[in-house]
């Protein structure tokens, strides 16, 4: 099903460039979708936040966030149930971390691919960054019960005193990752590395903060299936084909919130399907399976009632040959004749364009029958194991068949 993947060179650079910046060995990474002021936790930054906002940034400069931890510890501890053995402090931290509470914690990881996908995975509008910094100049912190998610993310905690790790710029690096490259590094990391949502959020509680991140994307879905369903139920087609415009035209700005959101264009593709732009509704359905290739292990993606991978395959050569029989009836046809049809035949006569002209659309059927017979004689690949599939060959061959039947004199 995948072409060869191409990568911007930028792309090559900055993983090279975060390569030889932790060369050394003994460093850890961060991965921020955009440029904060300092390293800090959600914490903090919630607090300055707050304290902005209510104008009290001269009296309240420097805050005392660990007074601020230890109240929310308490509200934590009044949650646990009598006689339960309460998990250690950092654990706890680690937990409501887990939840998307904000905490003291600042997330590192060991891998710097993880990183780059965290800087990348959200505010595709904005310039994110990865923070390469010496393991040794932070004070780590590691929970006594450790998470499949913490396993997953390979990460280790810094819980600094002052909300955020006070040091000289000098004493870390920045990566800065340009907004445009984001969508790419997200398909490098997929592609080459297998990192994507579902491996970094590996369980409900990361589906649900994927949801939260990707919001704006997800309203522009719920929209489109609101379009889509209302056209479903519409008998005029003028008026259900300008629904499912709307409807596609919403998939498209979830796609703009977020370049992975794979459901988007698996929609999409069926309504393209459904007004018959074959070419977009294939990009489409290709799209999501690069994205998500478990989606075309799906039966129903192979045996839904339409059979739409069948048949947006046959279009192409389907459409080829409309095109060898328009060509033909050109031919065929000769005004002068009153019947309007008349046996292909040479006329003596004929003026040097009009034999010029015959000779190129002879030229051009010749072209359109190789093109749509080689689609059936080369070997057609499994989209997912990409081997030769007889039983999707067999399909398009029954759906050829079929409107070959159905419409002798047009195959579409």
């Amino acid at each position: 099903m995948h072409q060869q993947d191409t990568f911007p060179s930028e792309i090559f650079d900055i993983v090279q460039e975060i390569a030889n910046l932790s060369v050394e060995g003994n460093y850890l990474f961060r991965g921020e979708p955009k440029h904060h002021c300092k390293i800090s936790s959600t914490l903090y930054r919630e607090c300055k936040c707050i304290v902005k906002q209510e104008g009290l940034e001269s009296e309240l400069s420097d805050f005392n966030i660990e007074a601020i931890e230890e109240e929310i510890l308490k509200q934590v501890k009044a949650f646990i149930p009598r006689g339960e053995h309460a998990p250690d402090l950092l654990s706890i931290f680690t937990q409501l971390q887990h939840y998307e509470s904000q905490t003291n914690l600042i997330d590192f990881t060991t891998d710097f691919h993880i990183a780059l996908f965290f800087a990348c995975d959200s505010q595709p509008d904005k310039n994110g960054r990865v923070i390469v910094q010496k393991r040794n100049l932070v004070p780590i912190e590691q929970p006594s019960a450790v998470g499949h998610r913490v396993l997953a993310q390979k990460s280790v905690f810094v819980r600094p005193k002052r909300g955020y790790i006070d040091l000289n710029k000098a004493k870390y690096k920045v990566v800065n990752i340009p907004a445009r490259l984001k969508e790419g590094i997200l398909r490098y990391l997929r592609n080459t590395h297998g990192i994507t949502t579902e491996t970094i959020y590996n369980d409900i509680h990361g589906y649900i903060r994927n949801t939260e991140i990707h919001k704006p994307a997800y309203r522009e879905m719920y929209i489109a299936f609101a379009y889509q369903g209302k056209g479903e139920k519409i008998e005029d087609p003028e008026e259900k084909h300008k629904l499912w415009d709307k409807a596609i035209e919403h998939y498209g700005q979830a796609i703009d919130y977020n370049p992975n959101f794979h459901p988007a264009y698996a929609n999409r593709s069926t309504l393209y399907w459904k007004k018959e732009e074959y070419d977009k509704a294939r990009q489409d359905r290709l799209k999501a399976w690069e994205i998500s290739p478990d989606i075309a292990l799906d039966p129903d993606t192979y045996r839904d009632p339409q059979g739409a991978w069948a048949w947006m395959e046959i279009q192409d050569p389907i459409q080829a040959l409309n095109r060898i029989l328009e060509s033909y009836d050109y031919l065929e046809y000769d005004e002068s004749n009153s019947e309007g049809i008349v046996k292909l035949r040479v006329k003596v006569k004929k003026t040097c364009l009009e034999a010029e002209r015959d000779s190129e659309v002879m030229f051009h059927i010749k072209n359109e029958l190789e093109r749509a017979t080689g689609r059936f004689y080369v070997p057609i690949l499994n989209p997912v194991s990409g081997s030769p599939s007889e039983e999707i060959r067999d399909t398009r061959w029954r759906y050829f068949t079929l409107h070959e039947k159905d419409r002798p004199r047009r195959f579409g």
